[in-house]
């Protein structure tokens, strides 16, 4: 990313990790040796994040009534999400600077985990 694609990182998640300039999201996964893997979901982070609705992005709490959730059009037909809400300042973070999300990108890599793991020598 360029700096001028690289938004300004909100109060709310100044104590998050930051690679490229851009922050982590808390739900990111993580490999054994502790690389963040943008794309790829810790799902222990996301069960806790929808059954005690903390944000995905900030890992705090969650207003009830002010959740912002980024799905697919075939997830809003279906009316569920299978990622965790977000705060709004969080959500229009992520919108600007997720690649996916921001449309810069059309799909995340398609290596299977086990690929990527084996590569990293796990």
């Amino acid at each position: 990313m360029t700096a001028p694609d690289v938004p300004a990182i909100p109060v709310r998640l100044a104590r998050r990790p930051v690679i490229g300039g851009l922050v982590v999201p808390w739900i990111t996964a993580r490999t054994p040796d502790g690389r963040y893997r943008f794309g790829n979901v810790d799902y222990h982070r996301q069960l806790e994040a929808l059954r005690d609705r903390l944000c995905q992005t900030c890992g705090g709490p969650l207003d009830p009534a002010r959740i912002v959730f980024a799905m697919r059009d075939s997830d809003l037909r279906a009316f569920i999400s299978h990622e965790p809400g977000m705060h709004p300042v969080c959500a229009a973070y992520s919108a600007s600077g997720c690649p996916m999300l921001a449309g810069r990108i059309s799909h995340y890599r398609a290596t299977p985990l086990a690929a990527q793991l084996a590569d990293l020598g796990v």
